[in-house]
């Protein structure tokens, strides 16, 4: 199954779009900052170097090893956009970027710990 392995290659370059997350820095609007979760497809790259080929269950075990992992990171970017919401000093730009950093760690702490217990 080479074809989903390349597929997971090409779709990292997704993560390029993130780029246009610094154009908030030019133009000042709080909606580019969106952009900055792109860098999450860049965990792609991670898992294209594991192979998909036959999964069996020590695989399936760790896969989902990995996502209880990524679902605490994620869990806890969630109640962080929650604090910095409801906080005094929580701004617009705070909320879209602990959001867009949160979706990133949590993608980015799944295709990590995955590849980990790969390797193990």
């Amino acid at each position: 199954m080479r074809i989903k392995n390349s597929f997971l290659n090409v779709g990292g370059f997704v993560g390029l779009v993130g780029l246009l997350g610094f154009r908030y820095f030019a133009t000042g609007d709080p909606n580019n900052l969106f952009f900055f979760s792109f860098f999450a497809f860049f965990s792609f790259f991670i898992l294209g170097g594991i192979s998909f080929e036959y999964p069996d269950e020590r695989w399936k075990d760790n896969s989902r090893r990995a996502a209880t992992i990524g679902f605490w990171v994620a869990a806890c970017s969630v109640f962080l956009v929650g604090f910095i919401a409801s906080s005094a000093f929580g701004s617009r730009e705070l909320v879209i970027l602990a959001a867009a950093l949160g979706w990133i760690a949590s993608l980015f702490s799944y295709a990590i710990a995955f590849r980990a217990y790969e390797a193990s």
